[in-house]
């Protein structure tokens, strides 16, 4: 019972918490992106084109993410840094919090390709450690409240409470859920946090993106599910191997490990770049994606001005979609690369809709 009741409290708070994040995450991308833009335009020569505002927001907001990291220390705003604690000390530290949610915004309002969904579960995480410890609850059950609040973290960003809590028990091994005790607590954290965010925020319960009608499929059409899986490993594969090689060619023999201002600003000239070619590979591509799917009748969410150096093209080219996915993948490898905190669930899969969109 005592862990029941932990299941329900923590996250209900966790949801107050997430609803607090996400309206400042909303007003400092509104004030950037949205205001900051139309009084750039207006104030610049017909001569500079309109695009030029997305690198230097980049760069500005990188640099920023490598200075607060500087003074406030690099906290575990990042999928696998919150795996190696819950396994390491079976609780996240909740003093992180104020520094992981600081950093993780500039990490956003930077369009960086990372998301808000790391930074949530460690915080939902954190604030369950706290509330178990406080009460002095054992170490297993220490370690089930934390799960709940990191499936109390992942309920809210992903808007799906069942989903949310089987991830957050599944991500901590490589090999399904181990801890298969906790899931019903973990499901019960999801419906709660679920329920107060959404109660807060005034969000409907409804599918993040929405997909055209296809017709009826046929027996053989599973068969092409091999061939699309074998793409999306190659390029996992290949994911992994640039972003090991940049570290060990790039990042270790310059020393650019600590210099983390340097690395914000690299990564933001980077970021800021690919984003001028093409804008929809900016952003941690939850509300993109749904540009991607729609072939272009959705409007980009956040950038501004939607149209890079390329000018405009369609999204119904296939090379222009498969370009958007590589260009993704090299824009959040960049992304982990210069520090910045987040995760990268939605990106990837951002990238795999570009790709595979274009091969259909």
């Amino acid at each position: 019972p005592r862990l029941s009741d932990q299941a329900i409290a923590s996250p209900l708070l966790c949801g107050v918490v997430a609803f607090l994040y996400e309206k400042v995450l909303d007003f400092v991308l509104e004030k950037v992106w949205e205001q900051g833009s139309e009084k750039y335009i207006e104030s610049i020569p017909s001569s500079i084109p309109p695009w030029t505002f997305i690198p230097l927001v980049c760069v500005t907001f990188g640099g920023l993410t490598g200075l607060l990291i500087r003074l406030l220390g690099e906290p575990m705003a990042n999928l696998p840094g919150v795996v190696l604690a819950a396994h390491r000390d079976g609780v996240l530290g909740h003093e992180e919090a104020p520094a992981m949610a600081a950093i993780s915004i500039t990490s956003i309002v930077g369009a960086g390709s990372l998301g808000p969904e790391a930074p949530l579960v460690s915080i939902g995480g954190g604030l369950a450690s706290l509330v178990s410890l406080s009460i002095d609850l054992s170490e297993a059950e220490t370690l089930f409240v934390t799960m709940c609040g990191m499936g109390a973290g992942l309920a809210a960003f992903f808007g799906e409470p069942l989903g949310g809590a089987l991830f957050a028990c599944e991500v901590l091994h490589r090999h399904g859920i181990e801890y298969y005790e906790a899931v019903i607590p973990t499901v019960i954290a999801g419906l709660a946090c679920n329920w107060s965010f959404r109660v807060l925020a005034d969000l409907p319960q409804e599918p993040i993106w929405t997909f055209p009608p296809e017709p009826h499929l046929r027996p053989w059409t599973s068969i092409l599910g091999l061939a699309y899986g074998v793409i999306g490993g190659v390029l996992g594969w290949f994911w992994m191997r640039m972003t090991n090689t940049i570290r060990e060619k790039v990042l270790v023999p310059l020393k650019l490990g600590p210099r983390h201002i340097v690395k914000g600003l690299i990564g933001g000239a980077i970021i800021g770049g690919i984003g001028c070619l093409f804008p929809e590979t900016l952003f941690w591509a939850e509300y993109e994606a749904q540009t991607i799917i729609s072939l272009g009748e959705t409007p980009l969410p956040h950038v501004s001005p939607t149209v890079g150096a390329l000018g405009e093209y369609s999204l119904a080219d296939p090379k222009i979609l498969v370009a958007i996915g590589l260009a993704k993948l090299v824009a959040i490898s960049i992304t982990v690369l210069a520090g910045y905190r987040g995760g990268f669930i939605f990106p990837f899969m951002f990238a795999g809709h570009s790709v595979g969109t274009g091969i259909a």
